[in-house]
C-alpha cells in the first residue's frame, strides 16, 4: 500500500489544477467556465478599417488606403477578393484596389475624381457636389461568423444611400492571431 499512496501523491502533484486565489473557497484565478462560452472581442483591424473606409467613402478619398494607418492593419500577405470576384494577393496590390473601389463607389453616387490638382497629381479628388455630402453611410458589424469550413470570420454589413441609389455591400473578413486582416472578401448583399 506505501508503492500505491506514493503513486496517488505522485499524480496528484503533477496533474494540472486551478490556481486557487485566497478568499472564499471554490474561487478560482484565471478563466472560468462561463467565460468558454464568452463571445471573443472584436479585433481592432476590423472596426478601425470600417471607420476608416466609411469616412472615405461620405468623402470621396481616392487615396485613402494608402496611408500607413491602414498599411499595419493587413498582412503581408492578404488576400482580397472583390465583388467582381476577382483575387488580389499583397499587401500593396490590395491597397490600391481598396483605393479604387472607394473611387468607383463614390463615382456611382455622384462624387467626381480625377480633376487633378496644380501640381498635376490626377488621383486627387475634386470638390465634392453639394448632393454628394448627402450620402448616408450606415454600417453593422463587425459580427463573428464562421465559414461553410468551420473557420471563424468577421462580416461587416454597408448600405450607401444617396436619393434614390441605394447600394448595399458585405465585407468578410479573416485575421490571423495578432488580430491583422489576412483574407477580405467584397460582395452585394
Amino acid at each position: 500500500t506505501d508503492l500505491r499512496q506514493v503513486d496517488v501523491k505522485s499524480f496528484v502533484a503533477n496533474f494540472p489544477q486551478r490556481e486557487r486565489s485566497e478568499g472564499k473557497v471554490g474561487e478560482t484565478k484565471g478563466a472560468l467556465a462561463e467565460d468558454v462560452f464568452k463571445e471573443p472581442p472584436v479585433p481592432v483591424s476590423l472596426t478601425t478599417l470600417a471607420q476608416l473606409a466609411a469616412v472615405a467613402t461620405q468623402s470621396g478619398d481616392a487615396n485613402w488606403a494608402s496611408c500607413d494607418e491602414v498599411r499595419l492593419l493587413l498582412t503581408e500577405d492578404v488576400v482580397y477578393t472583390t465583388m467582381e470576384g476577382h483575387r488580389v494577393c499583397g499587401r500593396e496590390a490590395v491597397l490600391e484596389k481598396m483605393n479604387q473601389s472607394v473611387a468607383k463607389l463614390a463615382k456611382r453616387m455622384g462624387k467626381s475624381f480625377g480633376g487633378g490638382t496644380d501640381d498635376g497629381d490626377k488621383t486627387s479628388s475634386k470638390p465634392l457636389p453639394k448632393k454628394a455630402s448627402k450620402v448616408k453611410v450606415k454600417s453593422t458589424g463587425p459580427t463573428r461568423s464562421f465559414d461553410k469550413k468551420g473557420k471563424e470570420v468577421w462580416i461587416v454589413l454597408y448600405a450607401f444611400d444617396l436619393l434614390l441609389m441605394k447600394v448595399k455591400v458585405k465585407e468578410t473578413f479573416k485575421v490571423d492571431k495578432f488580430g491583422k486582416i489576412k483574407e477580405l472578401t467584397r460582395a452585394r448583399a
